[in-house]
């Protein structure tokens, strides 16, 4: 009994002190507390915003590359015939309702790819294939020739250009040469028009042509042409060499990479190397082009590939190409040496060669050299094979060697700039 009375006391005095509390104020404190919360968790997200910003690094996508001339031609070259009435009066509808009640594209099979008005009541159709063409021409020609004027039209084709051709051949010729000697290029379904063939201003005895082929061929000739990897020397232009043989004379190329030096020849230079048999003479032509940006290192690298050539022994030298040493006139005028012109002349030991250019371009410098172990004699020509560098004049190389006969002959090399 004792333990129930003090039960029923306590809760006595538990009712007695309670504290009864307004609902509405109750809300407003909690309202209030947790405004104040959000704002304070606002206020830590945007300074943790501007702290991120201040440390992030904004990521680019590089600019796409220019689309190529072919690639914007590509939705452009569809086969199509223009269809126009004899009777310039009348209106394109009514070519449209000579055309529908003559020709179905559905029962000939022929897929169409735009219909454009043209004027004089005229219209083009444009078909999906070369194939389709010919038969959509045929059909109309057929059924529509009294009255309409029914041709094909070529469409459009990029444009390429041939430099450096020293006699005015035929359309003909032309298209034949280029067809035969680039069967990588130019095989399949082949466009190839020539357009015009015409000399240059500055010599009338070089000329130009320019033709037209197909799209498909024009990607081929751009791949072919573009073997330099500037990507890989961080170049966006310049360098490449050839060298040109006459076909009477017996001339192959130097595998040079089969000599291990070679595999550290830096990727900037340019480097071809041609074994040419003259009589019962071998020559061998060393064509370089070294740019500005190498360094002393790279040139030491590239002489030392040389030496290895074993085989330049075995005949004569020619080592020419543009050595880019601005500095190199003022050593033959003052003796003024560096550690680049110091490297060519243990390369001129080694082979027992002598440097035969000393014309000078617009500048006054001597980029274009010629090393050679025979006697050579350089002069300027203005008969240039292309438009002449005022930093590279046309150069011609007459050089006396004696074969195995009794009579010593002359052959001239043509050092002209490709």
């Amino acid at each position: 009994m004792d333990s129930l009375y003090t039960i029923q006391l306590v809760y006595k005095l538990a009712k007695g002190n309670c504290l009864f509390i307004n609902e509405k104020s109750v809300n407003t404190v909690l309202s209030k507390k947790i405004d104040a919360s959000l704002g304070q968790i606002k206020n830590e997200i945007l300074a943790i915003k501007d702290e991120l910003l201040k440390h992030a690094v904004k990521e680019t996508n590089p600019p796409a590359d220019p689309p190529h001339y072919s690639d914007v031609l590509r939705n452009r070259t569809q086969p199509a015939i223009v269809i126009r009435p004899k009777n310039t009066n009348q209106s394109v509808t009514q070519t449209k309702t000579d055309i529908l009640k003559s020709v179905d594209p559905f029962e000939a099979n022929i897929h169409l790819g735009k219909v454009c008005d043209i004027k004089e009541g005229g219209i083009v159709l444009g078909c999906k294939s070369k194939a389709d063409n010919l038969k959509l021409l045929s059909i109309a020609t057929e059924m529509l020739g009294d009255s309409y004027v029914i041709k094909e039209v070529a469409g459009i084709h990029p444009r390429v250009r041939i430099v450096g051709l020293t006699g005015e051949y035929s359309d003909e010729q032309i298209r034949s040469y280029l067809l035969k000697d680039n069967p990588d290029v130019f095989c399949g379904d082949v466009e190839c028009k020539v357009l015009k063939t015409y000399a240059v201003k500055k010599n009338n005895r070089i000329f130009q042509s320019v033709l037209q082929i197909d799209r498909v061929s024009y990607v081929r000739v751009m791949k072919a042409g573009s073997d330099r990897k500037f990507s890989a020397v961080n170049l966006r232009k310049g360098g490449g060499v050839a060298v040109a043989v006459r076909s009477e004379y017996k001339s192959s190329a130097i595998d040079i990479y089969v000599y291990p030096p070679f595999n550290q020849v830096s990727p900037k230079i340019d480097i071809l190397v041609i074994k040419v048999s003259v009589h019962y003479s071998k020559i061998y032509v060393i064509n370089l082009y070294i740019p500005p940006q190498v360094t002393v290192i790279d040139y030491e690298i590239l002489l030392e590939a040389i030496h290895s050539l074993a085989l330049l022994h075995t005949g004569s030298i020619f080592i020419v190409g543009d050595f880019n040493i601005t500095s190199y006139a003022d050593y033959l005028e003052n003796s003024i040496s560096n550690s680049y012109i110091n490297t060519l002349n243990v390369l001129a030991r080694f082979f027992n060669v002598i440097q035969y250019n000393y014309i000078h371009n617009d500048s006054g410098n001597l980029l274009d050299l010629i090393w050679s172990n025979a006697i050579c004699y350089v002069e300027h020509t203005d008969d240039a094979l292309v438009c002449e560098d005022p930093h590279h004049p046309a150069l011609i190389d007459t050089v006396s060697h004696f074969p195995s006969t009794k009579h010593n002959n002359c052959a001239i090399f043509s050092c002209k700039q490709v």
